[in-house]
């Protein structure tokens, strides 16, 4: 339980005499689950941040209602109104573990949307996702939450979003959110569309046109859900590719790489573009650019790899042995700078990682060892 409190508000773990402990849960309550119970474990959510023991009280009666269940939900329903925002972030978290049991509450969730606590909109969409609603209401206020104004609401949202309604119907919604004016509504239809995965296909032409966008964070969620796709998303990687070389360094870099990689290596100018990464991108880049190569196994890359082997760079050197290593037979030409890289590289990780690779290659049947 003190991994809930960790999770929900950024703590640590409590101690008692320098021990640490793990509060138990009020079992009393989960097996007695009366009205007057349940009300006094709802009233310990209330309570000061900065308190330990209260923290701690309150963990504890958050995993009691969470055992009761369904019995709690109409005075957890009543609490996510409360004037104490703890009680306000406990009732939706707990409301969010109790999932289907917790149907009763979706009309109090959905106005829990709109608190000014950005955990409790949080847990609120998560919940609501889990329960299944398809109320007009309910769906009505999750797209409303797709404009939040914090990121982990808005993809809690569209997660939620896509759960609830059609997916045709949750996928006209975010073709429009990827066109909407609000550069939030964007980024959520983007992420969404990730979330979504080969169901995307329909959206290719958005988000291939998304990758022009002006936002960067718009951009790198567009090529981020071009990838999940997957390898019938052949038609976005010239456009990929075109992104990778006038972008630099950062997550938008790194997100069209990811694309490329996840889109797979039997797609025609994957695996070239990537090999530009390395060779010609920015330095940031080499090293994501390396670690792709070796995950889709590009034995063409073997060349630019083994030169990789002596970037200026410790960790594309790093990245480059680690990916020679991945690639196996085709990159067996390797071993003898590897084996240099081994004995002599300035950074102690490289010397490691290429003795690894080493290991890898002369493991595999098909490699002949001298």
């Amino acid at each position: 339980v003190v991994s809930v409190v960790a999770t929900m508000w950024g703590g640590v773990s409590l101690s008692v005499a320098g021990e640490a402990t793990t509060p138990k849960p009020d079992t009393q309550s989960v097996n007695t689950a009366d009205a007057t119970r349940i009300r006094m474990l709802v009233e310990r959510l209330k309570g000061s941040l900065d308190d330990p023991a209260v923290q701690m009280e309150a963990s504890r009666s958050a995993d009691s209602l969470i055992g009761i269940g369904a019995a709690a939900v109409p005075q957890l329903s009543g609490a996510l109104a409360d004037d104490d925002r703890n009680a306000r972030v406990w009732a939706a978290y707990i409301l969010n573990e109790i999932g289907s049991e917790a149907a009763d509450a979706a009309p109090a969730l959905t106005k829990a949307l709109a608190d000014e606590q950005t955990k409790v909109r949080l847990y609120s969409a998560r919940a609501l996702g889990r329960i299944g609603s398809t109320a007009d209401d309910v769906v009505a206020a999750v797209i409303a939450t797709l404009e939040d104004e914090n990121c982990d609401v808005r993809h809690d949202a569209a997660g939620t979003l896509l759960i609830l309604v059609r997916k045709d119907k949750a996928l006209g919604v975010l073709r429009r959110g990827l066109a909407d004016p609000d550069v939030g509504v964007r980024c959520s239809a983007a992420l969404a569309a990730g979330r979504a995965g080969p169901t995307s296909l329909v959206l290719m032409p958005e988000l291939i046109h998304t990758l022009q966008d002006k936002n960067s964070s718009v951009r790198t969620y567009a090529a981020k859900a071009l990838g999940k796709i997957g390898p019938t998303a052949a038609e976005a990687v010239p456009h990929l590719a075109k992104r990778l070389k006038s972008t630099g360094d950062g997550p938008e870099s790194e997100a069209c790489m990811e694309a490329l990689r996840d889109i797979g290596p039997t797609v025609k100018g994957v695996v070239p573009a990537l090999i530009w990464a390395l060779t010609q991108g920015n330095k940031p880049a080499r090293p994501h650019a390396a670690v792709a190569l070796g995950r889709l196994r590009a034995a063409e890359a073997v060349p630019h790899l083994i030169a990789a082997l002596d970037d200026p760079d410790s960790m594309t050197r790093m990245c480059a042995a680690r990916a020679l290593g991945e690639i196996g037979p085709p990159a067996e030409r390797a071993i003898s700078l590897l084996t240099k890289v081994a004995r002599n590289d300035e950074s102690s990780l490289t010397r490691e990682v290429a003795q690894r690779a080493i290991k890898m290659l002369r493991a595999n049947p098909q490699i002949r060892v001298e």
